[in-house]
């Protein structure tokens, strides 16, 4: 219901309860029983769904650092409303006492909503196409592999303390795989050590006079569990904006292609890379100036985005594009033969004069460019600093000779 909202419509809460009822009769509960229980269970949804529902997707989805803070809140507050109707339902159901029944209740929806909730909440929206991938390195196993190792040592050595051996295996985790990774490690090493730990140093309930002790446990399961969850959603957010930001410094912000030192940047490492021949293309709007008096600004960030956009359909993926200048753009490709660079710059300037650039209120905007080629003809050691000056003479001579027109440097 909080990734699909459309969900949380009366239907979807009655069959809900329609399936808790079923699968607590068919497994053997009386009417009784299973209404009791699902009361508890229905109830704490409820309010665990009134506390979250309103927050962004993106920290329902556990992408954001406060993400965790709020599930945590929202698992108390389901919890604790759970242990408010098990206070009721432990005397009627299993001869105990209202406060045992409260503790019990609590801390049973708490763990639970912990150890599920965030594999729900972080699942992959979509199924990604299916790309074959190499095999994860021993770098990228060793966290699941400390992982492992921790659980074993956890039940080697025993202890009230076991429970926290597995703790900085998964905070590892959580700096290295996704959210959704992270939550399925989670998730298993939280029913693990419910199911071995707890059954082994933990005592039944009517052995000992503090039944507090099996509390007292799931609790600090649950604060343990919840600290890899946060970390990888923190870690998750970093690299999110670390990503933006440096797509921000290395890409222009108006067509989306590199900017001038990411060009220049790349441009070089691909020059010194040693491939046998290439081509280096400086590109002119003609007559923007005209376009931006006539259409304004608007005008001309449109005929800006189109031109990107049109010479980018002209290029393959490894060739480089970007803005060195106002209306002024080069383009690097590698492994390119003299006549290859000149079919490739006529392909450009026709896509441009054939293709009227429109505006949002349909007006048409013809464009040309003028085009200078400099080539690299024995390899690509070339210094890219003299290549564009070769090709920005080529330029000039174009806009010179009439525009709209290609010329090669000398």
């Amino acid at each position: 219901m909080l990734r699909h909202p459309d969900a949380a419509r009366p239907f979807g809460w009655i069959a809900s309860a329609g399936a808790f009822m079923a699968a607590d009769l068919l497994t053997g509960s009386s009417l009784q029983v299973a209404a009791l229980l699902n009361c508890g269970n229905m109830v704490s949804i409820g309010i665990a769904y009134l506390v979250l529902r309103r927050l962004p997707q993106d920290v329902i989805r556990l992408r954001q650092p406060m993400s965790v803070p709020w599930l945590f809140a929202g698992c108390a507050a389901g919890g604790a409303v759970a242990g408010l109707v098990g206070m009721a339902a432990n005397p009627i159901l299993f001869g105990g006492g209202m406060w045992r029944g409260w503790q019990f209740w609590f801390t049973t929806e708490l763990v639970n909503y912990v150890t599920v909730l965030p594999m729900v909440l972080a699942f992959p929206s979509r199924p990604r196409p299916p790309v074959r991938k190499p095999a994860m390195s021993l770098r990228q196993l060793a966290p699941l592999i400390a992982l492992i190792y921790s659980c074993l040592a956890a039940k080697l050595v025993g202890g009230p303390g076991a429970i926290a051996f597995p703790v900085p295996a998964l905070l590892w985790c959580g700096l290295s795989y996704p959210v959704f990774r992270t939550c399925i490690l989670t998730a298993f090493c939280g029913y693990w050590a419910m199911e071995t730990l707890a059954n082994q140093y933990i005592l039944p309930a009517e052995q000992t006079s503090d039944a507090f002790n099996l509390v007292s446990f799931r609790l600090g399961l649950s604060m343990l569990f919840i600290a890899p969850i946060m970390l990888t959603s923190i870690t998750a957010n970093r690299n999110a904006a670390y990503d933006m930001l440096m797509h921000a410094a290395n890409h222009d912000g108006l067509t989306g292609i590199a900017n001038r030192n990411a060009f220049m940047h790349s441009a070089q490492t691909i020059c010194r890379s040693g491939d046998p021949a290439g081509a280096l293309l400086m590109l002119d709007l003609d007559f923007f100036k005209s376009i931006n008096d006539r259409y304004g600004h608007a005008g001309g960030d449109a005929v800006l985005i189109g031109f990107a956009q049109r010479v980018r359909e002209c290029l393959r993926g490894c060739d480089l594009f970007g803005r060195v200048g106002g209306e002024e753009f080069a383009v690097l490709i590698p492994n390119c033969s003299r006549p290859g660079a000149i079919l490739v710059a006529e392909r450009i300037r026709q896509a441009l004069n054939d293709h009227p650039i429109i505006l949002s209120d349909s007006r048409k905007i013809h464009i040309t460019a003028s085009i200078g080629v400099a080539m690299a003809e024995a390899d690509m050691s070339a210094d890219i600093g003299q290549l564009m000056a070769q090709a920005d003479d080529a330029l000039y001579r174009a806009k010179s000779a009439g525009r709209n027109r290609i010329e090669m440097a000398d």
